[in-house]
């Protein structure tokens, strides 16, 4: 181990996911996971041998959470994002999980990737958990690593939907988590680059209670009717409910919660 692999791992916690099924490296401070990456990867329908990329992927929780539920499907799973000590964190969560034949991440900004780095129009799915917040309507963070993960800084909302589908294959499927509070903006936004067949599932914190997260699916270049899913509740006076625990813990599809 080189002494920056040395230096980074000082400056990282691990946590378990999944019941314990998977062990996850992050930073101490600054950008930590939630549960949006491990709801994301439940969202994602994925078939055997089919390849998946994980825009903005930080450290490696979607990408590991989907390995793990479709570990017998023979995936080709590809992370990318713009900051390099996350990337390195997500290589070493690689090598935890035993995962080197499914997954491999990159490093690099997604308006800069050249072909050779990440071939265009290949990918079945994408999967993606953007900056929630615009600049302006945020207080930023001290610590850098959140700070880009949780606000648009050079790519906005648009043009991430733009890169989503141009690394899509043809009826390839983008799904998105994301605050419910910008979904308008979000469903004009894949409108604009031709996605269809949009499945909206809200995600309501609690019962009687407005949702503050959505999942949303897309086909690329298909023009169907939009559905909207019941959706699940999160918590109760308990805690998680039995439908999240079912994700958070014991690594069900979403799809699966919803009778789909």
């Amino acid at each position: 181990m080189s002494k920056k692999d040395a230096s980074t791992l000082l400056k990282a916690t691990e946590k378990s996911l999944l019941g314990g099924h998977l062990h996850l490296l992050q930073p101490k401070k600054g950008y930590r996971s939630a549960i949006e990456p491990v709801i994301l990867a439940a969202s994602c329908n994925a078939k055997a041998d089919e390849k998946i990329l994980d825009l903005g992927c930080g450290v490696g929780t979607a990408s590991l959470c989907l390995a793990s539920r479709l570990h017998k499907k023979k995936l080709t799973i590809v992370g990318v994002d713009c900051q390099k000590d996350l990337i390195d964190l997500g290589k070493k969560n690689i090598e935890l999980n035993n995962m080197a034949d499914t997954l491999s991440f990159l490093y690099g900004d997604i308006s800069h990737l050249s072909h050779k780095q990440l071939p265009r129009g290949c990918f079945h799915h994408v999967i993606t958990n953007p900056p929630f917040y615009k600049q302006k309507d945020a207080d930023p963070s001290p610590y850098k690593s959140k700070h880009i993960g949780h606000i648009e800084t050079t790519v906005q909302l648009k043009e991430w939907l733009y890169y989503c589908k141009k690394f899509l294959r043809s009826q390839g499927v983008l799904t998105i988590i994301y605050c419910a509070e910008r979904m308008s903006e979000l469903l004009e936004g894949l409108v604009f680059h031709n996605f269809g067949a949009i499945e909206v599932i809200p995600l309501w914190p609690r019962s009687g209670v407005c949702a503050k997260r959505v999942v949303l699916r897309a086909k690329k270049c298909r023009r169907l009717s939009t559905k909207i899913h019941p959706g699940i509740v999160l918590h109760n006076e308990n805690g998680y409910t039995d439908e999240a625990q079912h994700i958070l813990t014991e690594g069900k599809s979403l799809s699966s919660i919803l009778g789909d």
